[in-house]
């Protein structure tokens, strides 16, 4: 009779197994997610998502403010290098 040869760790084997179809499953979601195309306009969005409708509202009828807020002063403490 041939000897079966025990692996040291089983366990070990099957989890690879399994993160290799885990590695499959998750590349055809992606592919799968990259053809997805949607057709929304942002006046729908904004009728999808009620509860963020008036910080919207807010903030593109204070369209000043909205300008403000996309300049960041930057001070002597900033350590970031701006290109």
């Amino acid at each position: 009779p041939k000897a079966k040869a025990n692996l040291p760790y089983p366990s070990r084997l099957q989890k690879e197994k399994l993160r290799e179809k885990d590695d499959i499953l998750a590349a055809k979601f992606m592919e799968i997610f990259r053809d997805l195309h949607f057709e929304l306009s942002f006046a729908d969005a904004l009728v999808y998502m009620p509860k963020f409708a008036p910080m919207f509202k807010k903030l593109l009828n204070n369209k000043d403010k909205l300008i403000e807020l996309t300049k960041t002063p930057l001070n002597e403490n900033c350590s970031a290098v701006v290109l």
